[in-house]
């Protein structure tokens, strides 16, 4: 006989030939059992509640490491297990053997691990993020790498990121982009730094003497304003001043303290002292008086003939009044020479 339940009651799935048909009420898990396998458990809620495939227990693993049964039964074939999916609640879904099955449980934990088992054959483990063979890190970004503990953490990028990660690799190389160990050479100071390439006082180093510079077919020197590191030698005042800044001038072939000495009219500065400076033939042309002109040959102001001839005059008129002008021409360029040596002041500093 054909019988149907009226209301919130639901008939149960009994077997022909079996028990009686009867209809119940869903309200645990053995009622939730006998109304539909597939739905075994009673997922209790605020006015009510519902028969669900599973409930995935809030203490997943007993006391032992096995995990809790969530009401999940194993497939057909009886060879995959099933779990509690977290990503669609209270749905089976297949144990993690790879990343995707793994992601389709937990969203937590997307990526599987696989280990050889006791017995011999592999067993899986849905993980946060697995560390593999080249250096990469599977389930996590590319700025963070998987620590021992299975876990995503900031990949190093300086030293002191790279001793929190691994104490045995505290440095970070600007070569591989890389934590590696600690130079203990000039050989290994060059995976680190191609900067840095002398091993000096436990450190890689640049130069500790100029000796250790080898820029500029070797010419570069070891600064000592940008302690050990390997600048051009001196040639101007500017890259004197890079090299120490005690000696910030170049003179002469060298690099030299700045002077305090100021130099008087008529000298200037030259490695580091005062010197007289000659003048021009323009300037002593300037000193010449009226009627004369300066004789770059002999360096002296001499009589201008050009500017003394006038009409009516004889040679011999004209020699002896030139003779006078010459000797009245010479007197001035005399008084001129000495109010000139008069009035430059030599002063000769030298560097004490």
């Amino acid at each position: 006989m054909c019988l149907a339940c009226a209301g919130s009651t639901k008939l149960a799935a009994a077997a022909f030939g079996g028990s009686p048909t009867t209809c119940v009420v869903g309200s645990s898990d053995g009622t939730c059992a006998a109304i539909d396998a597939a739905k075994p458990k009673w997922l209790a809620s605020a006015g009510g509640g519902s028969c669900v495939a599973c409930i995935r227990p809030k203490d997943e693993f007993n006391i032992d490491g096995f995990a809790r049964p969530s009401g999940c039964q194993e497939d057909q074939k009886g060879q995959v297990g099933r779990v509690c999916s977290k990503v669609t609640p209270n749905t089976c879904v297949p144990v993690g053997t790879t990343d995707a099955t793994c992601a389709a449980v937990d969203a937590a934990l997307p990526v599987v691990k696989s280990e050889l088992g006791r017995g011999g054959g592999l067993e899986f483990f849905c993980v946060v993020c697995v560390s593999n063979d080249d250096g990469t890190s599977k389930g996590c970004t590319s700025t963070e790498y998987c620590t021992g503990e299975v876990k995503c953490a900031a990949k190093g990028v300086d030293d002191t990121t790279c001793a929190a990660i691994n104490a045995a690799k505290p440095k970070w190389s600007t070569v591989s982009k890389k934590c590696v160990a600690a130079a203990t050479n000039d050989a290994t100071c060059p995976t680190i730094d191609a900067a840095k390439l002398k091993f000096r006082q436990a450190a890689c180093l640049a130069c500790l003497v100029s000796g250790d510079c080898t820029g500029n077919a070797g010419s570069d020197v070891c600064s000592t304003k940008t302690a050990n590191t390997c600048v051009v030698v001196g040639s101007t005042d500017a890259t004197c001043a890079a090299i120490n800044a005690a000696t910030p001038k170049f003179v002469g072939s060298a690099c030299v303290a700045a002077s305090l000495v100021t130099c008087g009219d008529g000298t200037a500065l030259t490695a580091n002292k005062c010197e007289i400076v000659s003048p021009t033939d323009v300037e002593l042309a300037k000193m010449c008086g009226e009627g004369t002109t300066y004789d770059k040959e002999k360096k002296k102001c001499a009589t201008d003939p050009t500017s003394r001839c006038t009409p009516g005059l004889t040679n011999t008129t004209t020699d002896k009044s030139a003779a006078a002008d010459e000797s009245a021409g010479s007197s001035r360029f005399v008084s001129h020479t000495a109010t000139l040596t008069a009035t430059v002041i030599i002063v000769l500093f030298y560097k004490l």
